[in-house]
This record gives C-alpha cells, sequence and structure tokens, in this order.
C-alpha cells in the first residue's frame, strides 16, 4: 500500500550568460561521478514553501542565491511504496 503523503522533490535548472551550472556527485557508491541539477527535497520544518525547499537547496549545495524564473515541469512517479512528486524550475 501506498504511503498518503508523497515526497516533494525540487531541482534547479540554473542558468546565466548562456551557461548551465550543473554539479558533480556520486549517485551510488562505488559507480562514478555523474552530472545532476541542484536538487532537494522538502523538509516542512525547515521550509515554508517548496521555492524555499529550492532556494535553501542552492545555497547549501552550490552556495548561490538564485531567483526562480518559472516552473519547467512536474513528475510524478511512484519509487517502491512510496509516491514522489519532483518539481524543476527554471532560476537564475
Amino acid at each position: 500500500m501506498l504511503d498518503q503523503c508523497p515526497i516533494i522533490k525540487v531541482s534547479g535548472l540554473i542558468v546565466k550568460d548562456d551557461l548551465v551550472l550543473l554539479i558533480k556527485e556520486r549517485l551510488l557508491a562505488n559507480k562514478p561521478c555523474q552530472w545532476n541539477l541542484v536538487k532537494g527535497t522538502f523538509e516542512p520544518d525547515l521550509d515554508r514553501s517548496i521555492l524555499d525547499t529550492l532556494r535553501r537547496e542552492c545555497r547549501e549545495e552550490v552556495n548561490m542565491n538564485v531567483s526562480v524564473d518559472g516552473l519547467i515541469n512536474l513528475i510524478y512517479y511512484r519509487d517502491k511504496d512510496k509516491v514522489r512528486l519532483q518539481l524543476n524550475f527554471l532560476c537564475s
């Protein structure tokens, strides 16, 4: 049975002067690093909104204050017994 509350994930495609900021991270142990967007999980104890989550993650992961320019897309998916929503934003 699925949990009632979805896990909310956010990511930011950060663009400045026609350049895109990506981070290189190891997603799985003993695997090569991969390029990725800044991303994170909504935490109700820390964040008042999903935009607060995105801004917090950008400060934590790449030490940047960003402006959120718009929503790119929303992805709904199931991961084992969890429902996840991922909101992908364009940032500058």
